[in-house]
């Protein structure tokens, strides 16, 4: 009787997986961001808060 190892994942489709979910998250992250405070500021003053304060929500919630 013989006893077979389990066969190892390649590099390669390893590498697409990964890309693959990180892409999936980057897609919902950006449409999480809201587009209300980013087009409802009406100068670059308004509008860098808004790209701030949407940039922290992203990576600190």
């Amino acid at each position: 009787m013989t006893v077979e190892t389990p066969q190892l994942v390649s590099k390669s489709r390893l590498e697409a997986l990964s890309d693959g979910v990180f892409a999936i998250v980057m897609i919902i992250l950006v449409h999480q961001l809201g587009g209300s405070a980013i087009s409802a500021a009406e100068t670059a003053t308004q509008l860098e808060a808004a790209l701030i304060s949407g940039w922290f929500l992203v990576f600190w919630c």
